[in-house]
């Protein structure tokens, strides 16, 4: 018995199917042949007018002009303020003798658009010379000092910073308390100083941790060639 599909098989060879480079994709995603009709000439092209709102920016220049218009707006406003600077300006006065302790604060200002870390850093500076002490007491505060101390300013360094489990969530408060903690951590050390009880003055600094600096040597000038009088300077032939 002749199966039903077996008589249409005559009539489907003779529909065959257009024919097609072999490719992976389909049919409808191949490249499309370009004519003359879709090209464009150059003059018409029209050509940028200036205006920004008719022409368009990319991001990137879209990002430049803001920058640009944000530098323009800040040297504008430092050249206007000049004037009410100068009724604000007070010559420089010294700070007094008695102020011998400086107090050093991290900030943070390279970037304006973003709130500034959360720094609670605190470095306070002594002079050793500007303190009221005898030599032996003098020696006592060096020991006491240890590595704070920097024979070449003559300066005691000490510095504190607020933990994250004692911050008080405020940088400032937290700044002072490190500021207060520091002066009475060095008014301690010169009171201990000034006990005369034991001087201490048989034990020697330890200055392991001072760091050897390098000299600047100049060459002497009895080294150097004596200029015969009359020498005759060598010619150059230039070709």
């Amino acid at each position: 018995m002749m199966r039903p599909y077996r008589k249409l098989l005559p009539a489907l060879k003779a529909v065959r199917a257009p024919s097609r480079n072999f490719t992976t994709t389909f049919a409808s995603y191949a490249r499309k042949k370009q004519t003359g009709a879709e090209r464009r000439d150059e003059n018409d092209f029209v050509a940028l007018s200036g205006d920004t709102a008719a022409d368009g920016l990319h991001r990137y220049e879209l990002d430049f002009v803001e920058t640009a218009k944000w530098t323009k707006d800040l040297l504008l406003k430092m050249k206007n303020d000049v004037e009410m600077l100068k009724g604000k300006h007070r010559p420089f006065t010294p700070p007094p003798t008695s102020h011998i302790v400086t107090t050093y604060y991290d900030s943070y200002t390279y970037d304006f658009t973003q709130p500034p870390p959360y720094s609670t850093k605190v470095t306070v500076q002594v002079k050793v010379g500007t303190l009221p002490l005898t030599p032996a007491q003098r020696h006592k505060f060096l020991l006491l000092a240890g590595d704070k101390y920097d024979p070449y300013s003559d300066v005691v360094t000490v510095s504190a910073e607020t933990s994250e489990v004692a911050a008080t969530g405020n940088a400032e408060v937290d700044r002072e308390m490190n500021r207060i903690g520091l002066v009475k951590l060095l008014n301690g050390m010169v009171n201990e100083a000034k006990d005369e009880k034991d001087a201490f003055t048989d034990v020697p600094l330890d200055l392991r941790h001072v760091k050897p600096r390098r000299a600047n040597l100049e060459f002497p000038k009895e080294w150097l060639r004596p200029k015969k009088a009359g020498a005759a300077k060598p010619k150059m032939n230039v070709a």
